[in-house]
Formats: structure tokens, sequence, C-alpha cells
């Protein structure tokens, strides 16, 4: 059973590295490392190891526990001219829930101590887990929208967020951060990849807020280690 757990864990790891390597060209960490794809499996078994470790020395065991789980779907303003381009030519055919509008969802789910929150689409890890910034060159002159960062909103012992659950709506972004136009943060030459992949400005101050509700819904769970 072991062995099996391995392999998955490490079939796991291995996806995550090969688009890393594939997005980075093999750059990884700042560093270019000669031979990047043939370290990749010895990378992905070493990284499932660490888990089972950590499983292994872990003091948690719930002998019985509640489960609660929250959902919510609601609307966000398709903003993006490519993706509207796309819906009005048939390339994007999940459909418009109003005037230029699409339908996602977000959940929270917890058992004892471990919290899962699920967004639908590639959350910046400052909405997560703070350090949401607002550079000089921003398009909208406003603070930081989506804090405090969702992870010191999450209680329990345990908190998992996972991105792209039941929809794939692409980058999330802090809105403080949102930059399609000149002068651009950071002293950059053009527009930063992230906004030419996402649905739009509001994105993310939408998302987080629907997250922030469901989580204030979540109450402390009864359970017995």
């Amino acid at each position: 059973m072991r062995k099996w757990i391995v392999r998955i864990l490490s079939f796991i790891i291995l996806l995550l590295l090969a688009v890393s390597a594939l997005l980075g060209n093999g750059k990884f960490d700042g560093v270019w490392m000669a031979g990047f794809h043939n370290k990749r499996p010895a990378q992905g078994r070493q990284l499932a190891l660490l888990a089972l470790r950590a499983i292994d020395s872990s003091s948690t065991h719930l002998r019985q526990s509640s489960i609660q789980l929250r959902a919510k779907t609601f609307n966000i303003p398709l903003d993006n001219k490519l993706f509207r381009l796309g819906a009005s030519l048939g390339i994007f055919t999940r459909g418009l829930s109003g005037w230029w509008k699409i339908r996602t969802e977000v959940s929270v789910w917890r058992l004892g101590p471990a919290t899962f929150l699920h967004e639908p689409g590639e959350l910046y890890p400052e909405i997560a887990n703070g350090g949401i910034e607002m550079p000089a060159g921003q398009d909208y002159d406003l603070s930081p929208v989506e804090t405090p960062s969702l992870r010191e909103l999450t209680p329990g012992e345990f908190k998992f967020i996972i991105g792209l659950s039941n929809d794939m709506i692409g980058y999330i972004i802090p809105k403080s951060q949102w930059d399609e136009n000149a002068p651009f943060t950071y002293n950059q030459l053009e527009a930063p990849y992230g906004e030419i992949n996402s649905v739009g400005p509001e994105t993310g101050p939408i998302v987080y807020g629907e997250l922030k509700k469901l989580l204030s819904e979540i109450e402390a769970p009864s359970f017995s280690k």
C-alpha cells in the first residue's frame, strides 16, 4: 500500500514540476538548471517521501468528527475583451449568465481540524497568504481590497486552498495590483502576463468576498483525537 502511495504522490508532483518546467523553460528559482528534465523524477520521489514522513510523524489522529460544507454560485463581470470575442465567435461555449457575465462558484468544507477552500481559478498567492501591494503604475488607485488573507480567515489547524475547483476562470488578481495600461508596475516595459488571462479586475474582490462570507459561516466542529 505504501509503495502505491509513493507512486501516486510522485506522479502528482511530477506533473506539477513538468508544468513548471514547460512554463519556465527549465528555470527554477532564478537559476538555469542543466538537465532539469532528468532531475524531475528524483525530485518527485523525494517530495513524495517527505510528504509520507510528515504523515507518519503526525500526532493528529481523529476517532470521531463532524463535517461541514458551504458552497455558493455567483456572477462575475466578463471584462476581458479577448474572452468576450471568444464567446461571440463560439470559441468559449460555457455560456453567459447575464449581460457579459459568467457564473462560477466557491466552496468551503471542514473536517475536524482541517479546512478546505475551493476557488475557481488560479489565485494569486497574495490573496491566499497575504502581502498584497499597491505598486506605482497600478490601474486602480486604491489600497489592497482582498485583506486579511484567506489563510488568516480560515479556521482550523490545517488549512488547504485548492484552485481550479469546478471551474477554470483564469488568474484571480488583487485589484490594487491590476495593470493593463502604461505606465506599468515594477518598472516593467510591458503589461504583466496575468491580466490577459483573467476574466477582469473585479474577479479578485468578488471571489475573495464570497469565500470570506462562507468562512464566516463555518463553525468550530466537535471532534476527538
